[in-house]
């Protein structure tokens, strides 16, 4: 029960821009009906995660805990009465301390704030096995699943490319990210003939310095910046682009490197979480090394066999992480859970949906 309410979710099976789409009902009602017809949302809401726990809240419904956040808002939620105030919380990087450089200031001071949640919830998972190491230095032995994002691969897929590959980076222009050592990796490759074009796709505070880097190295006449793009041209830059880069130097799992992937790109990783995903379909390297950065993308540029081999196993590997795929995942942990709460309280009330 949930206030005196009945809550229940039914997967209808149902694929809508390769997600699932669940039907959930309150009180025997289609609880996005519910909400429409109060003017709490539209069809299928799209508003952040906290925002819409809050409308949800205004009908009843108690116990909200957990969402799984895209794009374009709410992906999954999973909701249980059996302990209204226990959580399911989804590690995603800067919320694990020791993740983000800018705020280890105040590791030490959240760090208890955080450990007390992790005790608390119903059931804690991350996004990828580099992110739970660094939570269990905070909480060790801690039980953590390991949930990776999924991937939309009808809107990311390949596109005919020419014979240049260009090399691509896309994400936030920021220290982590590691482009420096992008741009040094690049300029090390010297004037190899059909040396492909280095793509950046995004903005950040170091786009300036990166781009006064790229002029020092002599090589700002084979970088183009993009800057931030739209999601469909993004998807179109991925799908013409040979080689993804991700030189991050740390990283949880970020969606540039599946979205790649599922792009066809063939992908050099650091050593951090996005390594995880790769299934004999990319190069990693130590973080913050350019001459191991230069060495792997030369590696592919004068092996044209290896990179299309890469190249075709990305796609396939990214079809496995599909919206679908990892939905069903995640409902598989859900209902683990809330079963075993069911056989702690004898109640069980579960809700999980995805929004298109």
């Amino acid at each position: 029960m949930v206030f005196g309410r009945e809550l229940r979710c039914e997967l209808d099976g149902e694929r809508t821009h390769d997600r699932w789409v669940g039907v959930c009902y309150l009180n025997g009602e289609d609880i996005r009906g519910v909400m429409v017809r109060r003017g709490l949302a539209r069809d299928c809401p799209r508003f952040s995660s906290g925002r819409y726990a809050h409308r949800l809240r205004g009908l009843g419904a108690a116990g909200l805990v957990a969402f799984r956040r895209g794009r374009r808002g709410a992906r999954l939620t999973a909701l249980t009465s059996a302990a209204p105030s226990r959580t399911l919380p989804t590690l995603r990087g800067s919320d694990v301390p020791g993740y983000n450089e800018r705020l280890r200031w105040l590791d030490s001071a959240l760090r208890p704030f955080v450990r007390r949640i992790w005790r608390d919830a119903a059931h804690v998972s991350a996004l990828s096995a580099d992110l739970r190491a660094l939570a269990w230095r905070t909480e060790p032995g801690l039980a953590i699943d390991v949930i990776p994002n999924g991937v939309d691969t009808r809107r990311f897929t390949p596109v005919k490319r020419g014979e240049r590959n260009d090399i691509l980076f896309a994400g936030r222009l920021i220290r982590r990210k590691g482009v420096a050592h992008l741009l040094e990796a690049y300029a090390g490759l010297g004037d190899a003939p059909h040396r492909p074009r280095l793509l950046i796709a995004g903005d950040g505070p170091e786009r300036a310095a990166l781009a006064a880097l790229s002029r020092r190295l002599g090589i700002a006449d084979n970088v183009v910046f993009l800057g931030h793009l739209e999601r469909d041209r993004l998807a179109q830059v991925y799908g013409e682009a040979g080689i993804f880069v991700l030189p991050s130097l740390a990283e949880a799992l970020s969606n540039v490197v599946p979205e790649a992937m599922a792009s066809g790109q063939a992908i050099v990783t650091t050593a951090t979480g996005a390594r995880e995903v790769l299934q004999d379909n990319g190069l990693v390297v130590p973080p913050g090394d350019s001459a191991a950065l230069r060495d792997a993308l030369r590696r592919y540029l004068t092996d044209p066999l290896l990179l299309l081999r890469h190249q075709n196993r990305s796609r396939r590997v990214a079809l496995q992480m599909s919206w679908p795929a990892v939905a069903e995942w995640t409902i598989s942990v859900y209902r683990r859970v809330l079963a075993g709460a069911a056989q702690r309280s004898g109640v069980l009330a579960g809700l999980m949906f995805s929004c298109v």
